[in-house]
């Protein structure tokens, strides 16, 4: 039987926990008894670390219990929190797995615990979290700040993260995938109401590999200054000699005159 693959969360912050039934604690219930759905994460089949975590899974089982809760019918029950050792142990093969039965809640309750766990977790990329916590907050008709209240964050990463959906799905895959960093991706939000995609596209790939901060910053800056640069012996960066974003440079620029982005 093909199991899906879902995400989960533990409850982090001023609301208390969710109730776990004690006659619960080191119950194994069969991985066909669970019910993955409502994923906030999805399965990367590339994902390197989610391999070595399925290959020691299979080795010696699920050592934490996945946090589940009931639900009427089949399966039994429904996954809060756990995605990782849940996915494992299907690459893995296994049969049955260790769970924490949480007493049932409401949909809002239980996006909350799964947002709070994966992003504790650090179990999310940047492109995940910025897609569950606009799910939460219109769940919960929430603002930014009380939904960064929630899940232990400020409203001013809240927002960061958010305004990351406002990229062109090109670099937000990159921002999937890991080649470019949620900081590095930050510095592009500024140029996303003033850009063309294409520009933010090619920013992003030498930014992908630009892993300096500090440095990726610079290239953006001297590269979307107004001024004119004056041409000057041919250098690393083209007949402007300026060393920036290569292969940004427009017509104008490479001429002496200023860099349309």
């Amino acid at each position: 039987m093909t199991r899906s693959i879902a995400a989960g969360m533990r409850s982090v912050g001023t609301r208390p926990m969710a109730t776990i039934d004690p006659i619960s604690r080191g119950v194994e219930v069969s991985l066909d008894d669970i019910l993955a759905e409502g994923n906030i994460r999805s399965f990367r089949a590339d994902d390197e670390s989610a391999k070595r975590l399925a290959q020691s899974v299979g080795s010696i089982g699920v050592l934490q219990p996945i946090l589940v809760s009931p639900r009427p019918g089949r399966p039994r029950f429904l996954l809060v929190a756990g995605f990782r050792r849940y996915s494992a142990a299907c690459q893995a093969g296994l049969d049955r797995v260790p769970v924490r039965v949480l007493t049932a809640m409401d949909e809002a309750r239980l996006t909350e615990i799964r947002l709070s766990e994966n992003l504790h977790r650090m179990d999310m990329n940047p492109i995940e979290e910025a897609t569950a916590i606009v799910s939460f907050m219109e769940q919960g008709n929430l603002s930014q700040e009380e939904a960064g209240a929630r899940v232990g964050r400020s409203g001013a990463w809240v927002s960061t993260r958010v305004r990351l959906l406002e990229l062109p799905e090109v670099v937000r895959e990159m921002i999937r995938d890991g080649r470019l960093s949620s900081s590095n991706a930050g510095l592009l939000l500024p140029y996303v109401k003033r850009s063309t995609e294409n520009f933010l596209i090619r920013a992003a790939k030498v930014g992908c590999r630009k892993g300096d901060n500090m440095g990726f910053a610079s290239q953006l800056e001297h590269l979307t200054g107004a001024r004119k640069r004056s041409p000057g012996p041919k250098g690393p960066g083209g007949a402007c000699g300026c060393v920036c974003l290569c292969g940004l440079h427009s017509g104008a620029h490479a001429a002496g005159g200023t860099v349309r982005t």
